[in-house]
């Protein structure tokens, strides 16, 4: 036989005899009742014609061998039959690589908790630190107004002065600490959100390939034949696609793939090497260089300004070392978003610098960076991002 000719829909007597004479090929043959018109009465066929024209083709159904051969063919091309649909046998391994991803997110959620835990006493200590520094300096106004006049209020507020401080001390180097555990715990929950991803990124490719395999199997004319019969004998759709067999599993991924988002940001490259990228700080946009080596994000005094920044009188002062040496003032102040592409972080530490800092280009900092997991291409100019949403 060296071609058959399928028909879509209940099969033809054309598609009768092919499969019959195909199956009879391998090994088995239809039953009798198919092999050659059945003997009926007159009033039998009287019936049939009221109820059938000549359109509307005859529905045949296999014997119980020639369905177990089709589904033999089917076993062979990975498929089995599923209530009146096909499953592909390689598509139990991706669902098992997706039930597994739950229980990834569901350590990405318990880690992203305790990593905002940890934040949220970095906060705690700010707090109580720029509460100190407040008191510390009515102290002092308290102790320049009794100075001469009362040694006893004198020395009992330079001790309250001297207590005070050696409490700020102490809160900054339980910051320290805090804050180096958040560090920790934030490379660690980016490293898992990779791996997460990672995950994820390679069931699509797995599923994409299983799609092209079943597309060309269902080609082939031995599992056009078994589908054939398993559409008269169970109700298989004549013309199931790749697209049909793997619906469920394809819904079930691009649900979660919903909650994977990466992006590669193109930069712009300066003669000095510099990496630029447009963010936007507070909804509004601004050219940033892109530093990994800077610890927070960084803005001029003037940008500050164009970005309407609100810097509070209590702001607390810092000293920055720039990239050349030079030291030079800035007042720390709280973001109250940093965007870049899809990326957005919420109250992002930034350092304002002095207004003498004309010079200085803004920069995008680990206060911002250090909230993604990223890599920076110089040779590619680019930045790829990577989050995965932790949200309940």
């Amino acid at each position: 036989m060296n071609s058959i000719e399928i028909w879509h829909g209940q099969p033809s007597a054309w598609a009768t005899l092919a499969c019959a004479v195909f199956l009879a090929m391998l090994g088995t043959a239809p039953s009798p009742a198919q092999e050659a018109p059945s003997q009926e009465t007159p009033s039998q066929e009287a019936n049939e014609t009221e109820d059938q024209t000549a359109d509307t083709p005859r529905v045949t159904r296999y014997s119980a061998s020639v369905e177990a051969k089709a589904e033999k063919i089917l076993n062979e091309a990975g498929l089995r039959r599923s209530g009146k649909s096909l499953i592909a046998n390689e598509s139990a391994e991706i669902a098992r690589a997706m039930t597994a991803l739950i229980k990834q997110r569901r350590e990405l959620v318990l880690q992203q908790k305790e990593f905002d835990a940890v934040l949220g006493q970095v906060q705690q200590i700010n707090d109580q630190i720029r509460a100190s520094e407040n008191q510390d300096a009515e102290l002092n106004l308290q102790l320049a107004r009794v100075a001469g006049n009362d040694v006893g209020s004198n020395n009992r507020i330079v001790a309250l002065i001297n207590a005070n401080r050696t409490r700020v001390s102490q809160l900054r180097s339980q910051r320290t600490k805090t804050q180096e555990r958040a560090n920790e715990q934030r490379s660690s929950l980016n490293s898992k959100q990779a791996d997460y991803a990672e995950s994820v990124f390679q069931i699509r490719q797995d599923l994409d390939a299983l799609r092209t395999v079943l597309a060309k199997t269902l080609e082939d004319p031995k599992v056009k034949i078994a589908v054939q019969v398993m559409n008269a004998n169970q109700s298989v759709p004549a013309s199931i696609s790749a697209e049909d067999i793997l619906q469920t599993i394809e819904l079930r991924l691009a649900k979660i793939e919903q909650e994977v988002f990466s992006e590669s940001i193109p930069l712009e490259i300066e003669r000095n090497g510099s990496l630029y990228v447009t963010a936007s700080v507070n909804n509004q946009p601004i050219r940033m260089i892109v530093d990994s080596g800077a610890t927070l994000v960084t803005l001029t005094a003037e940008a500050a300004k164009e970005l309407k920044v609100e810097i509070p009188t209590d702001a607390p002062l810092l000293r920055l070392v720039m990239a050349n040496g030079d030291e030079i003032s800035a007042k720390r102040v709280e973001l109250d978003s940093v965007r870049v592409g899809q990326f957005e972080a919420k109250d992002v530490s930034c350092a304002v610098l002095e207004p003498i800092a004309t010079r200085a280009d803004p920069m995008l900092g680990m206060s911002y960076l250090g909230e993604f997991k990223f890599e920076i291409d110089a040779a590619q100019k680019s930045l790829s991002m990577l989050r995965v949403e932790t949200s309940p």
